[in-house]
Formats: structure tokens, sequence, C-alpha cells
């Protein structure tokens, strides 16, 4: 029986601005730093560390005490990814002999990769859901928006003439 949502880390209330020590208790200091792919982790996967372990260092979840939380990631990434690739090209359903179908089980096993790989990219809070209420950076300088309001023509459009006056519900004026 589950007991609901779990808990968010500590690292991810602060990048959201919600974080509490009375509530998320005192942080111990984990320094996020680069990491070097497990001698153990398979070549597949290996492939993908460099990509997964530089997103989560440079938010502040990448230590030596999450390898194996990162090499499970960077496993669905792989399998995840080698499932996408094989069902590209394969069909979705096949026939047995005796003409019944069924779906092909490349798509059931990218289905169940997907699943996997959702799960892990959930637990690091890189999932839009997961990841809600997590400020995005903005670039430095100014805002395009407001630099276009402050330099746009600011006349007045001409007002419609014609027919195109009666579409807008005012008579054309007699000129």
């Amino acid at each position: 029986m589950t007991r609901g949502r779990k808990p968010l880390p500590a690292a991810v209330h602060q990048l959201r601005g919600s974080y509490r020590a009375d509530r998320h208790g005192p942080t111990s200091p984990i320094e996020s730093e680069e990491m070097d792919a497990p001698s153990w982790l398979t070549d597949k996967a290996r492939e993908h560390w460099p990509a997964v372990a530089s997103m989560l260092h440079e938010r502040g979840l990448s230590a030596p005490g999450y390898t194996v939380a990162i090499a499970l990631l960077v496993d669905a990434v792989a399998d995840y990814a080698a499932l996408a690739k094989e069902a590209a090209t394969a069909e979705p359903v096949l026939v047995n002999e005796s003409g019944k179908s069924y779906i092909n089980p490349v798509y059931t096993l990218k289905a169940q990769s997907w699943d996997r790989l959702l799960r892990a990219l959930t637990e690091f809070g890189l999932t839009p859901s997961a990841a809600r209420g997590v400020p995005a950076s903005k670039p430095p300088g100014p805002d395009p928006l407001d630099q276009f309001l402050l330099t746009r023509d600011r006349h007045p459009a001409e007002p419609p003439q014609g027919l195109d006056a009666f579409k807008l519900g005012r008579p054309a004026d007699p000129a």
C-alpha cells in the first residue's frame, strides 16, 4: 500500500524557493560535482552518461552518493533509446500462424521502458510535472517583449472604412 506522493529532495525545494528548515530539516551540504561513469555501467548506457550527469550537475543533483541512482537513470535512457530505435522500423502489430494479430513485443518493451524512464526522471525532478514550480533561469539582458513595447509605433490604427466598418458594428465615416 502506498503512502502517497514521495517527498521532494531539499535541493528541489531550494530551486523552487520553497525550502523551509522547519519542514524540510537541516540539509547536509552535499556539494554537486562532476562525476565519472561507474565502471560497471554498460557501454550502451555509458554513451548517455555525460549529458545526463552534466544536466544533473547544473541542477545541484550530482554527487557521489547519487551514483547508483544516476546510473539507473542513464541505463533507463539507454534502454528506451535502443527500443525506440528498434520500434521505429518494426511493425506494431504482428500476425501468428493461426491468423491472430498481436502487439509486437518490441512495442510492449518500449512502453515498459518508457514507464521505467519516467519514474527515474521524476526522481530527479526532470519532468515538467515534477519540475513544476522550479523557476526557469531568465537569460541576462533586456526582455525582447519590453523592447518591442517601448519601440512600437504609438499611432492608433486607421479606422476601418466601407464594409469592414459594418463587420465591426460601426458605420463608415462619411467623408
